[in-house]
């Protein structure tokens, strides 16, 4: 029997993850599939765990040139897929068994270009951050609305019409959301199915992902989901439910790009993902930076200036912030971080300070309130990584909002509010 949908998984060395995604497909309780895994120049060992699968209907590809983005391994996919209706799953995200059942049925019963599925986003662990998508408003979409390519069916004769993925460097907005718009705009039918059945754990909005390369989130929902669908996505939902209760619900949709320019968002991604650092100098003597413009995978607020203190930032919200700093700092060296303790926390209990995942034990020094100083020294065998990233940690995030039974106005979950960082190489 052919196959109906051509499943298309983009992929960067990141087998762990891609294990599980595939699972997700062949878990699928719709059977005619193909999937096309495509690799972006891949160099570990993905092609062997596509061929570990053993099965006909998965295909591994692997582009000879790097693209840095889903749009190249995407576009390929759409060239050689047999499918009526082409299907999208990031390698790092998960489906609900009924997933590709539940697309074709709607779009059959529609006749639409493109189905989403709804779609519950996950915030960086320990966050409690959630967003759904792929619920419109009045039940039609608008030309405002956002969901994940993850959650996403359509028509071959779509990309016929309107064109392939474009490519992020030439384009202001990300590439999932100008494919999105410029679909809309060619009068595309664009329908939900309504149900839950797409997880998806964002890449750029854990910091270094990356280079960390965790899987535990994905490898459990799969399982969950294995277990008991129906308890899984009622779980699901009950944290959004959550979320949206504690301030912790994100309201996703296409952003405006009327004064962004072409690959900023595209290369403040790889920034967050740690596929992209900017270039580094040596360490000579002191050196201090602010965190004004540290890019932000969810671990950094945006940043604030008081008359008195400068440039701040707080962490959160989720409870783990990296600093960037673009220095190649020697093996031995102090380090210093000035906080702002507004909140009146106990900075030594509730902060853990970490370089190259190796705890930074630091004291801690007042020069008059708010203003705290973190003091350490590092020294190791050999320098940290270059550019120097700075881990910090935090126990415990605050809500002012619930802090203060309301009297507050902000609804931010805060970490610890950092003003400057300082080495010293002497």
């Amino acid at each position: 029997m052919s196959a109906l949908v051509s499943v298309i998984i983009p992929t960067y060395n990141w087998s762990a993850a891609l294990k599980t995604s595939i699972a997700s497909v062949v878990a699928q309780s719709h059977r005619r599939w193909e999937l096309l895994v495509v690799g972006d120049a891949c160099t570990d060992d993905s092609a062997d765990v596509v061929r570990g699968f053993g099965d006909p209907r998965i295909r591994w590809h692997n582009l000879p040139v790097r693209a840095g983005s889903q749009s190249g391994p995407n576009n390929h996919g759409l060239t050689i897929a047999n499918g009526e209706f082409i299907a999208y799953l990031g390698h790092d995200d998960v489906w609900h068994p009924d997933h590709l059942s539940s697309l074709v049925a709607t779009q059959q019963k529609t006749g639409a270009d493109l189905v989403c599925a709804v779609c519950v986003m996950h915030g960086p662990p320990g966050s409690g951050m959630r967003a759904a998508t792929g619920l419109f408003v009045e039940g039609h979409y608008r030309p405002t609305d956002f969901f994940p390519p993850s959650s996403m069916l359509h028509t071959r004769a779509l990309t016929q019409r309107i064109g392939p993925w474009r490519a992020p460097a030439d384009i202001a907005s990300p590439v999932d959301c100008e494919f999105l718009a410029r679909a809309h705009q060619s009068g595309a039918i664009i329908a939900s199915t309504c149900r839950l059945t797409a997880f998806k754990f964002n890449a750029s909005w854990r910091r270094d992902s990356y280079r960390r390369r965790h899987t535990d989130e994905q490898a459990q929902m799969f399982a969950r989901l294995q277990a008991n669908p129906a308890d899984c996505v009622a779980e699901e939902l009950l944290a959004v439910l959550h979320a949206a209760r504690e301030k912790r619900l994100i309201d996703i949709h296409l952003p405006d790009i009327s004064t962004a320019v072409p690959g900023g968002y595209y290369r403040a991604n790889l920034r967050n993902r740690g596929l992209d650092d900017e270039p580094s100098t040596p360490l000579a003597g002191r050196a201090r930076w602010t965190v004004d413009t540290q890019t932000s995978a969810l671990d950094w607020h945006a940043p604030e200036v008081h008359p008195e203190w400068g440039s701040f930032r707080w962490t959160g919200p989720s409870p783990v912030s990296v600093a960037i700093l673009p220095v190649q700092a020697p093996a031995r060296f102090t380090i210093t971080v000035q906080m702002l303790n507004w909140l009146h926390v106990d900075i030594a209990s509730e902060i853990r300070l970490s370089i190259d995942d190796a705890a930074l034990p630091f004291s801690v020094h007042g020069d008059g309130a708010p203003a705290v100083q973190l003091r350490a020294a590092f020294v190791g065998t050999s320098a940290p990584a270059a550019p120097l990233r700075l881990r910090i940690e935090t126990r415990r995030l605050r809500c002012p909002y619930f802090h203060h039974n309301g009297a507050s106005a902000d609804e931010r979950w805060l970490g610890v509010c950092v003003n400057w960082i300082e080495l010293d190489g002497d």
